[in-house]
Order: structure tokens, then sequence, then C-alpha cells
């Protein structure tokens, strides 16, 4: 019996190493391919634990050091110090999440040709087919402890999503399972990109959540090292 179950246990473990080292996310109906980079994560959990040296001696535990510069309301950018094998990536992923006062551990994407990875946060977007479907997406966001963060403005079909304390350990396993049911017109991950546009026309942005709002128009979101998102709505994918 107890053979069984540790042969159980391996299986489950390398199906989850298998699972985070290739993921997918749907673009005009057809699914992309997504490469996870092990040398970041997001991670977003209370401000009281991340001031504390236990944080501090937890990354330490797991070769990871944090990037202050980048910490916004909870979330901060963590690096691994070396790059771990997947295996080991996924372990220390799953540990994390478990922690008791982390809500989220989030994952970045390649990109390849040496570019800065895709970060992800806990938001996310959903598009209606209808106005009138918006007791349709509190039914489903319920079922799976989703928060629905705001309607956007000016989009009145569009909403901001989050998943933290959710069914869904990231965005993107979200917006694929919405996206599947087949009853929303469509999905945004909201990848968070690490650049500095020329904004032209567009104000310095305040300080705060660096992660973009779908406009008509082009729009910045970024925080005091100007890690900005700067999108057109015709143009809100960008090859990876």
């Amino acid at each position: 019996m107890k053979k069984k179950i540790y042969l159980l246990n391996i299986f489950v473990f390398l199906s989850f190493v298998c699972i985070h080292a290739q993921m997918s996310y749907y673009y005009k109906g057809e699914k992309i391919p997504l490469t996870v980079d092990r040398n970041y994560v997001h991670l977003i959990a209370d401000d009281d634990f991340l001031n504390s040296s236990a944080s501090n001696q937890l990354f330490r535990q797991f070769n990871m050091e944090r990037d202050e510069h980048s910490r916004v309301q909870g979330m901060l950018k963590i690096k691994f110090k070396s790059v771990p094998e997947m295996s080991e990536y996924a372990e220390t992923i799953e540990f994390l999440k478990q922690h008791e006062h982390i809500s989220c551990v989030l994952p970045f994407f390649e990109r390849g040709n040496n570019t800065y990875p895709i970060g992800t946060s806990d938001i996310f977007y959903l598009k209606l087919k209808d106005e009138n479907d918006v007791e349709l997406l509190k039914k489903v966001a319920e079922q799976k402890n989703v928060r629905i963060v705001e309607q956007i403005q000016y989009m009145p079909l569009w909403y901001t999503l989050s998943v933290k304390n959710s069914a869904f350990a990231n965005s993107i396993d979200a917006t694929n399972y919405f996206y599947e049911t087949g009853q929303f017109y469509d999905i945004d991950p909201a990848f968070m990109f690490d650049f500095k546009p020329n904004c032209a026309g567009v104000n310095d942005p305040p300080a705060g959540r660096h992660i973009a709002k779908l406009s008509d128009h082009l729009q910045c979101r970024s925080n005091h090292q100007a890690i900005c998102n700067c999108r057109l709505w015709s143009e809100i994918y960008i090859d990876i």
C-alpha cells in the first residue's frame, strides 16, 4: 500500500513538472505555447512578512534574492541566484505556495533571443459577449473564488479579475479556464513587459502597480523604476 502511495506521489509530482515546463494561452482562439522562465517569480505576500527577517531567511533557503526596486503593493520579484532544474523549480514553487504569508507565486515566461522574460501577476482581463452576461461572470467567478476587481472604464464589456486566493495558480490557468467555458468573448492574461518605451503623448504615470489597463489609446502604468506596460489595444499581444 505504501509503495502504491509513493508511486502515486511520484506520478503527481512528475505531472506537475511537465505541466509547468510547458504552458499555453489563447490568442484569437488558438493555443500559443509558453515556456516557463526559471530565473524569476513574482510573489504576492503580506507586507509585514516581506519586511521581516523571516522572508530573507526563506529566500536564502531556496537560493533566491529579492528585487526591492520592483516591489509594488505586496508583489515582489524574486530571482533565483542560479537557474534551477525544472524539478527543483517546481518543488520550490509548491513549497512557497503553502507558506501561510504568501498568497500567490506567479511565473515568468521566456521570450527568446536573450530578451527579458514576461512576468505575470494575479490580474487578468475578460470580455463579455454581451453586457447582460455580468451575472454569468459573477456565477463562474464565484465557483472558482475569482474576484471581480472592476469593470474597465469606457470598455463596458471588459472586466479586471484577480486570481489571488482563488482555485487557480496563476492568471494563465484562469484565462484558459474562462475561455474554455465558451461563455465569454475573449480573455487577456495581462502579461507584464519590463521595458522602457518612448510613451509619446502620455504623462509620466504615478507610482503604482505596473499592470496595463485595456484602453482604446496608449496608456502606461509603471512604478518608480519605470517598469512599464504601454500597449495599443489593436496590438495588445506582443510576439514572444
